[in-house]
């Protein structure tokens, strides 16, 4: 029976197996057996699946099974149970389609018409030498500016449309981020989570008195302040060499299995009392998330510690991301504060790295950062160069051998291969250099890991893809002949609007992973906790994607001024994308790491760089082919830098009043489907089945409290509704 068979037979597992498993203890679910067994993989994937959850329990990590996935069409609010994060990315890729429309319509389409109006480059059958280096009209040059690079009128009116559109597209990023807050508000009252009544507290010296702390002595029992749960965070690394001898181990149990041997199991029991003796002699990091009775008193704690000020602005310039926590004086020691992350959105495999030498790893990951684009820049630069030099060699060979069509098709391909390459290494080679680097610099949530790979990411890109063209071009003179950068431009833009979207589509990871299943399933022996892994579906790299949304923004913008047919490409291409993402996200993905508000509100920080780009690279353009600048295009190049350091965020919340939006209702473990004690991997194996007990009443309590054909959820479902039409729409 291969593995799409067993995943037809689901519905019969759901039915029958898990009814006996939400029986047992979880004890029972050994993740060490083997070999694994296929049907409760099935259902450990089910309860990795994107869709609507239902009552029944995953056993292995207590998440709920999926009941039914969602269809295509599903409005991003509907996505709110995987986080404000996910809502905003899809907002953040259809704001990026409206942003180039609205260029588009503003400049771009009169680029397009009067480019192809223009008579300023030759017919094919004019041009008898092409050693002459002249700028041949076809389907490239005629809508490029090569074509009305003479008509100095034309150029006058491009600029003040230019202009103008830079002024609509800064007061539409304002707009975006209005829309932006107010959907992470709506998200965060549609679901409630642990990170709405937890603080991170770092630096902490003494954390055997943090309740006495909070509820009593920091506010000299002024406000009440309830404390409900306290984890720590602890020093996994003995707990991560434990756990490769025990992997060792079990490779030898497996090994043992397939060739029918004997093992003994004292020696993985030995392991294995290792490993708990070591959990409770493990290092404290210094950290502790402090979960309070009602989210005001979070927001009172936040509200009473001294704010930071030299960190944030390091943090702008540099990128490094230093600890922004408030400070709280803890007994005569300083301590910080801060909004808790969710738990899945935590690190905690390097948590401990970041509490204790965060810095100098931050510090050195840039380094290695600036090296490598160093080298890349310098193998980018001299692989442009070598194009430059064979077009030069086949424009020495041309002779009346060839026809001068046959040629033009030689250059033409040459130029579309090359574009193809870089749109490959865009996304393969330079992803996996930049997760190296960032996994070095241990960020202590994935939010930050995913907001440092899409940022470095997204600039390798651009530079790659971009800026060492351009520079070359400039350098060779070669910008609208044949193979130059307007038609490698082109061709980029062609390549990139549709390979993507196929990459997507073709979802190479769940390909392999099918393989691998087939193979495991005939040939080979898995524990359950490997056989958990291999049959989950790939996880979404949201930060991969933010990636490549933003490097096709900043080449549509750098490169539209001379290739306005780019606009036009990368809508369609974003577009493809889009509906490509929602498909692999609802069908084919599984999310495990909670993304926060602040990767896209930093995500949004990087377009406010677009009318910047987009001034400087029209200026720049105009200048190279016309000799010209003019006082217009200097005014609003000197606009866009003021309007990039405007704070926005700031901006938008002085215009518009979001107000306060603590949750009402109490901090409740019963509702949460996860927390800090169950990701944790000193307290998960315990914290997990205090929960499954604790969830198993709270469904028989929500049974007795049905009214009217509504259960309990559904009610607190519509209190929660109307009070987000009060709060946001009155």
């Amino acid at each position: 029976m291969n593995i799409q068979q067993l995943q037809g037979q689901q519905p019969q597992i759901s039915q029958h197996s898990q009814t006996s498993q939400q029986m047992n203890s979880p004890n029972q679910y050994n993740l060490d057996s083997i070999p694994g067994d296929w049907k409760l993989a099935i259902i450990h994937q089910s309860a990795h699946k994107v869709g609507v959850a239902g009552k029944q329990i995953c056993q292995c990590c207590g998440y709920h099974i999926c009941e039914f996935q969602l269809k295509l069409s599903v409005d991003k609010e509907d996505l709110s149970f995987l986080g404000s994060g996910y809502p905003l990315y899809f907002t953040f890729i259809k704001n990026c389609i409206f942003l180039l429309c609205l260029h588009l319509m503003a400049a771009g389409q009169f680029n397009i018409i009067s480019n192809y109006q223009g008579q300023d480059c030759l017919p094919k059958k004019r041009v008898k030498d092409e050693t002459d280096q002249q700028c041949v009209r076809d389907i490239v040059t005629i809508f490029s500016l090569a074509n009305r690079r003479k008509d100095q009128e034309l150029q006058a009116l491009q600029d003040i449309l230019t202009l103008s559109s830079t002024f609509l597209m800064m007061a539409f990023l304002i707009y975006f981020r209005k829309n932006q807050k107010k959907l992470d508000v709506f998200c965060d009252l549609q679901e409630l989570t642990p990170s709405d009544y937890t603080v991170m507290a770092y630096n902490i010296n003494q954390p055997d008195k943090l309740k006495q702390y909070f509820e009593m002595d920091l506010f000299k029992l002024s406000r009440k302040i309830n404390v409900k749960k306290i984890n720590l965070a602890y020093d996994l690394s003995k707990i991560n060499e434990l756990n490769q001898i025990k992997l060792n181990i079990l490779n030898k149990k497996k090994s043992s299995f397939l060739n029918q041997e004997y093992f003994d199991e004292r020696e993985l029991e030995d392991i294995n009392n290792q490993i708990e003796i070591q959990k409770k002699n493990c290092d404290f990091t210094g950290l502790a998330f402090v979960s309070f009775k009602y989210e005001r008193m979070k927001s009172d704690i936040i509200q009473i510690a001294k704010r930071q000020y030299l960190a944030p602005i390091i943090n702008i310039f540099t990128g490094l991301n230093f600890n922004e926590g408030r400070m709280l004086d803890y007994y005569g020691h300083p301590i910080y504060v801060e909004v808790a992350p969710e738990p899945t959105d935590i690190n905690w495999n390097v948590i401990y790295i970041w509490a204790n030498h965060s810095i100098y790893r931050r510090i050195i990951g840039a380094i290695i950062n600036i090296i490598v684009n160093i080298i890349l820049s310098i193998v980018v630069y001299f692989s442009i160069l070598k194009q430059v030099q064979v077009l030069g060699e086949l424009s020495k060979n041309y002779n009346e051998n060839d026809t001068f069509n046959e040629h033009y098709i030689k250059v033409h391909l040459y130029s579309l291969g090359y574009s193809m390459i870089t749109v490959f290494i865009n996304s393969f080679l330079l992803d996996e250099l930049t997760r190296a680097i960032v996994s070095f610099q241990a960020y202590p949530t994935f939010s930050q890991v995913s907001l440092a790979i899409a940022s470095k990411l997204s600039f390798m890109m651009f530079l790659n893809s971009v800026f060492m063209q351009c520079l070359i071009a400039l350098e060779s003179g070669n910008v609208y002949y044949a193979g130059g950068l307007a038609y490698n431009m082109t061709y980029f833009f062609i390549s990139n609007a549709v390979i993507p979207p196929i990459i997507q589509m073709l979802d190479i990871p769940t390909i392999l992973k099918s393989i691998k299943q087939y193979y495991y399933k005939k040939y080979g022996v898995l524990t359950q906790q490997e056989l958990n892994e291999l049959l989950e579906f790939p996880e979404h790299k949201i930060e991969a994607s933010y990636a490549e949304v933003l490097k096709t923004m900043n080449v549509t913008f750098f490169v539209g001024p001379l290739v306005p047919l780019g606009y036009i490409f990368s809508i369609i291409g974003l577009i493809l994308f889009y509906w490509a993402e929602k498909y692999q996200l609802l069908r084919s993905k599984t999310v495990k790491h909670t993304p926060s508000f602040q990767l896209s509100s930093r995500m949004t920080d990087s377009l406010q760089l677009i009318p910047i780009i987009h001034v400087f690279s029209s200026s720049a353009f105009k200048y190279f082919i016309q000799k010209n600048l003019s006082l217009i295009s200097v005014i609003g190049l000197i606009i866009a830098l003021i309007y990039h350091f405007i704070p926005n965020n700031r901006l938008v919340s002085l215009i518009w009043d979001f107000g306060e939006h603590d949750e009402y209702e109490k901090y409740c473990d019963s509702i949460f489907p996860f927390n800090y004690d169950r990701e944790n991997p000193i307290t998960q194996r315990k914290a997990l089945r205090r929960w499954l007990r604790r969830q198993h009443r709270f469904e028989e309590r929500k049974e007795k409290k049905m009214k009217s054909g509504e259960d309990y959820a559904t009610l607190k479902q519509k209190e929660r509704e109307i009070k987000l039409q009060l709060e946001l729409f009155q």
